[in-house]
């Protein structure tokens, strides 16, 4: 059963209920932080706003059964300025 943007699920033999994202959540989670990466490496998004993102969507998916998901998407995502990684890149070729 789908309940505020989550499937619930009864647990085996009736004891509790299982709560977790849909697949398709963590797919547009994946695709919204490849666009916020873009813009990031780009200059047009500040540091202080790709973490308000990210905590938004951790809000929203902690209310669910979902800590190793979180542990498992922070780990996938990295942010670099596309400026910063060319003077590091000529930093070790000197």
């Amino acid at each position: 059963m789908r309940f505020l943007g989550f499937v619930l699920q009864q647990r085996d033999e009736g004891r509790g209920v299982s709560v977790r994202l849909p697949s398709e959540n963590v797919r547009r989670f994946r695709s919204r932080m490849r666009e916020v990466q873009a813009l990031y490496a780009a200059g047009a998004l500040e540091p202080e706003e790709v973490v308000q993102r990210i905590r938004a969507w951790l809000a929203h998916a902690s209310h669910g059964h979902t800590r190793a998901l979180c542990i498992r998407e922070l780990e996938r995502i990295a942010f670099v300025r596309a400026v910063e990684s060319q003077r590091d890149a000529e930093r070790e070729c000197q």
